[in-house]
């Protein structure tokens, strides 16, 4: 009879670590993966956002004729916004972020993993799978799930840029100030019609690159790194591919957040041109430079986040599976 093998505590405990990443050719069930996301989102929005202010009024503040400050850099935007609004003013719009970003993934997420499983199970018959799923699986389920979404949920994300550039200037000069996301609501729909919550919606399609981009080059990466359960690296590689990914499809992307930010800010001088007219007047007014303002903020921020994010989903999902 062998002898037994007695582990040491420190591979007990390796052995011991959930699996958090599932093999590349499973796909979750949709539900259990929306759920998964909206938690996550909420979490890494909610513990983030100040810098989602700071960037969100950075990509304004030439353009709002002194009613947002121009914040030197994201410490000094920090110490201004507590200094004449109180620490309140960092959190300025949070339950409308939160509600944003978790119903947007959410949404997004159940999309994707349906048309994926869906794409899957018709290109293989149904019979294989546990065959890979392919990248050309990966992006169309990704370009739809952007655009359904997308048309979804823009009301929600014009709604949190409004509320977070609510700043004490803008309230000296005589900007509508709201108490809250449905008192937001009902003051746009009364005073600007119910148009009004699709302004910039054309920008933010254009975004739709930024979450293909982001989606793809996760599952991509995910699908190449096989986590052993033993492996103490598990808790890092989620946050490492979530980071990546947020890196590369923002930087491509970011100038059509500004666009987004400027159409749908109280009083925009550009509410009556068309997208391409308003890339021109902010060219010609503020020069290239104005595309990738509040740029380092978001993408400190946006980076940190979506490691958190990712990492968060792919525990929340271990936990439902």
């Amino acid at each position: 009879m062998p002898p037994v093998q007695v582990l040491s505590n420190e591979k007990q405990d390796l052995i011991n670590l959930p699996v958090l990443t599932r093999p590349y050719s499973q796909s979750a069930a949709p539900s259990h993966s929306a759920l998964a996301s909206l938690s996550a989102a909420v979490c890494s929005s909610a513990f983030l956002h100040p810098l989602d202010l700071i960037k969100t009024r950075l990509q304004v503040f030439s353009a709002t004729r002194g009613a947002i400050p121009h914040y030197k850099g994201t410490v000094y935007a920090i110490w201004s916004i507590y200094s004449s609004e109180g620490y309140r003013g960092l959190y300025r719009g949070l339950s409308a972020t939160v509600i944003a970003s978790g119903v947007s993934w959410g949404i997004f997420r159940y999309l994707f993993d349906f048309t994926r499983n869906a794409i899957h199970s018709s290109s293989t018959h149904g019979v294989s799978k546990s065959s890979p799923i392919s990248l050309y699986e990966n992006m169309v389920s990704s370009i739809i799930a952007t655009i359904i979404a997308t048309s979804l949920v823009h009301p929600l994300w014009f709604i949190k840029t409004r509320m977070e550039l609510q700043s004490f200037e803008s309230k000296l000069v005589g900007w509508t100030q709201y108490k809250g996301w449905m008192h937001c609501c009902k003051t746009i729909y009364i005073q600007e019609g119910y148009h009004a919550f699709y302004k910039g919606f054309f920008a933010a399609l254009w975004m739709a690159p930024h979450s293909i981009i982001q989606l793809v080059l996760y599952e991509e990466l995910k699908k190449r790194h096989n986590i052993s359960a033993a492996s103490s690296m598990q808790l890092f590689w989620p946050f490492l591919w979530g980071v990546s990914s947020k890196f590369i499809a923002a930087s491509f992307t970011y100038p059509f957040q500004v666009l987004r930010s400027r159409l749908q800010m109280l009083h925009s001088p550009y509410a009556n041109y068309s997208l391409l007219q308003t890339i021109y007047k902010i060219w010609k007014t503020d020069g290239s430079i104005a595309f990738y303002r509040g740029f380092w903020t978001h993408i400190q921020r946006a980076s940190f986040q979506s490691g958190i994010l990712f990492l968060l989903f792919e525990i929340f999902q271990k936990k439902l599976s």
